[in-house]
């Protein structure tokens, strides 16, 4: 009995080992995806809590250098087609373009947050689920970017390979980017005048 119960635990240990995975593999696999599906647009939704603000939530379209970013209360929407960005402020019933250069914002390279995104840091598989598994990112000592977080947190989905999360810390706000998902279509994302005949239009272009 004991040689047989031997025999199953070698059994085991070994599809375990057929089907275990490193993080290089995991985080290598979710590149190909990522990149597979980056013609087809992306859509992500972003969380921000800014300290004396509060928290602003907005779902980002995205395709090449297009771009549309909702605030979830609508009160806010702007668009960028890498050249020029529209901001419609529903409050003031206000229109505001302006050159891409002066917009700041994170929407402007949107599908770019999961493109090589643990590029410069130290990944370390913290747990995992049968759905998915937890990373803990850690900046390099070589990555001298001062624009990238100390750490990040990073969710990957097993099966698809998609990130489910990002969280992480720059300044004075902390960020989860969630709810990721291709497949954008070219209106969703290109400004449409017509949509706003009544607003006030403030055109700081030079």
């Amino acid at each position: 009995m004991k040689k047989v119960f031997m025999m199953a635990v070698a059994a085991m240990m070994s599809v375990i080992t057929l089907f275990a995975q490193s993080t290089e593999e995991i985080i290598s696999r979710m590149d190909a995806e990522f990149e597979k599906h980056r013609n087809e647009g992306m859509v992500m939704t972003m969380d921000m809590k800014i300290i004396l603000v509060g928290n602003i939530s907005t779902q980002i379209m995205s395709l090449g250098d297009k771009y549309c970013g909702r605030v979830a209360d609508a009160s806010t929407v702007i668009w960028g087609d890498g050249e020029t960005t529209w901001t419609y402020n529903a409050e003031k019933n206000e229109l505001t373009i302006e050159n891409a250069s002066k917009n700041s914002g994170v929407e402007s390279n949107a599908d770019d947050m999961f493109s090589g995104i643990t590029k410069g840091y130290d990944v370390k598989l913290q747990s995992e689920t049968d759905k998915a598994w937890y990373f803990k990112c850690k900046k390099s000592k070589g990555n001298k970017d001062k624009n990238d977080p100390k750490k990040m947190e990073l969710v990957v989905e097993k099966g698809t390979y998609y990130p489910i999360s990002l969280s992480s810390k720059i300044a004075v706000a902390s960020i989860t980017i969630h709810d990721v998902s291709f497949g954008v279509t070219e209106d969703q994302v290109t400004f449409d005048p017509a949509a706003y005949p009544n607003a006030k239009v403030i055109d700081k272009r030079k």
